[in-house]
């Protein structure tokens, strides 16, 4: 009998979708907000009278974004799994008869509307018992830092690099000295500039492959600044809870730039063979210096 049932069950499952359009179904809507990388729990069905503790009972739930991602039959006081993508799994709380599904590692593109359904086939007749619509939005955080980097015309820039924030809108300005250089709003796609600076910026926005997105922004400096000057990449966005910024002096781009003179001066001098190989030290020695250096972010500081 029990056999009989559960194939029955896989039959009518293959029509699910097709026949609960028509059946009178209660309806639920819900939004939940999803930190890319965590997880989160879909409620499917949470009722009091313990029904499901019938023996004579069963019935088939699912979760489907545009296809069908897991698929449980409840038959016997016990669970049967049809399919289930690996990163979902069925919750049940027999006490509550609770019913729900938990996703893990959410990504951004698993950004989407999730359709919850629980169908009772035994007793008949066969009805739908719930719908359950919940729109999932994954939002992620940028990671702002910063570095000297050189143009092709060998003038000294900043580069502040804006990583991995999801949604699109972000607010991102140049100070220096505590005034504005530039600002730029994603949204708007249009920069502000400040007039008489000797400094000009430039940006490149990219979407990444998980669905992210990044801001690279250069700030060239003027090659005739005697005095040490401080410079602020200003970054501001949804999921943050203050802006960051990151602070880095027009000082420690000419420090690199000397060392590194220093360096191609000393390959020179010591010679082809042995200049390769201090020449690799001290490069590799310089690069992990100045990568702690120039990575290291200030959300301490903020902007009003």
């Amino acid at each position: 009998m029990a056999l009989l049932i559960h194939q029955i069950l896989g039959f009518s499952l293959l029509s699910f979708f097709s026949a609960v359009k028509t059946w009178t179904c209660h309806n639920f809507n819900s939004t939940q907000v999803v930190r890319q990388g965590s997880s989160t729990t879909i409620n499917c069905y949470q009722k009091q009278n313990f029904w499901l503790r019938d023996k004579g009972v069963a019935i088939a739930v699912d979760l489907r974004r545009k296809h069908l991602l897991c698929a449980y039959f409840y038959i016997n006081q016990s669970w049967n799994k049809q399919s289930c993508n690996d990163n979902i799994r069925l919750v049940w709380i027999p006490e509550r008869e609770q019913i729900s599904f938990d996703l893990l590692n959410i990504q951004i593109i698993d950004s989407a509307v999730y359709t919850c359904t629980v169908v009772q086939y035994f007793p008949p007749p066969t009805h739908c018992v719930l719908i359950q619509r919940t729109f999932i939005q994954v939002i992620a955080s940028p990671s702002v830092s910063v570095a000297c980097v050189k143009e092709p015309d060998g003038a000294p820039t900043i580069l502040c690099a804006t990583e991995g924030f999801y949604p699109a809108d972000l607010k991102q300005a140049w100070l220096r000295d505590g005034e504005y250089i530039s600002y730029l709003n994603t949204s708007l796609q249009r920069p502000i500039y400040e007039e008489n600076l000797s400094t000009w910026t430039n940006w490149t926005f990219k979407n990444n492959t998980d669905g992210s997105y990044s801001l690279m922004s250069y700030l060239h400096l003027s090659s005739n600044i005697a005095e040490q000057v401080m410079y602020f990449c200003w970054v501001n966005h949804s999921t943050l809870i203050e802006p960051i910024t990151v602070i880095m002096s027009s000082d420690e781009c000419k420090e690199r730039e000397a060392e590194f003179t220093g360096i191609f001066v000393r390959c020179i001098v010591v010679g082809p063979v042995f200049g390769l190989l201090i020449c690799t030290a001290l490069f590799i020695e310089i690069y992990f210096q100045h990568l702690s250096k120039f990575f290291f972010t200030h959300p301490h500081t903020t902007l009003t």
